[in-house]
């Protein structure tokens, strides 16, 4: 079964181009930490995705990592969630962060 862990930027865009049902295609399991899912709802999102966010499709699973691994300060909080995340669940990560 492939698990796979999405970060903000990757689902924004895929939202504003109406594309993001390609991820339950791809794994049969989607996860988001909740910090992901709080950016997503965030009023410096774009409308249409804060509208999606705040309406979850049934195949995305807000969840939140048990713990943390030690990261660099330079990550944002998100992105240590999904790194975190990703890391307990063995799972893929979609990331677009270079730092990540």
């Amino acid at each position: 079964m492939i698990l796979l862990v999405a970060d903000t930027g990757p689902l924004h865009y895929l939202v504003q181009i109406e594309a993001e049902e390609v991820l339950p295609v791809l794994a049969a399991r989607v996860l988001l930490p909740v910090e992901v899912w709080h950016e997503l709802r965030d009023s410096a999102a774009a409308t249409v995705v804060r509208n999606w966010a705040a309406k979850p499709p049934p195949w995305l699973e807000i969840c939140q990592p048990s713990a943390t691994p030690a990261l660099p300060s330079q990550l944002s909080v998100a992105d240590r969630a999904c790194i975190g995340l990703a890391y307990e669940t063995q799972a893929m990560l979609l990331m677009d962060d270079r730092r990540g």
